[in-house]
């Protein structure tokens, strides 16, 4: 079991990267040697990253991201 530096077990996990350039590109590949399935949404995506992630994880054309988080659960509280 491989953890990522920040200090989580991502193996297996669903990890979401908004932007589809040369630096997500970079957070792809680290993303999937630690086994994270990721997936990947952008206005437009480099071809980076369309070639390491399978056709279904891509979404390219999304303008805006809105996140909802639970902060009391994700930090434990």
């Amino acid at each position: 079991m491989a953890y990522f530096p920040i200090f989580t077990q991502i193996d297996g996990k669903r990890c979401l990267i908004a932007g589809g350039g040369k630096v997500a590109a970079r957070k792809v590949y680290t993303l999937l040697q630690y086994g994270a399935d990721v997936v990947v949404m952008a206005e437009k995506v480099c071809g980076e990253i369309k070639e390491v992630l399978p056709e279904e994880n891509v979404f390219e054309g999304v303008l805006n991201i809105f996140i909802k988080i639970d902060v009391i659960k994700m930090n434990g509280i």
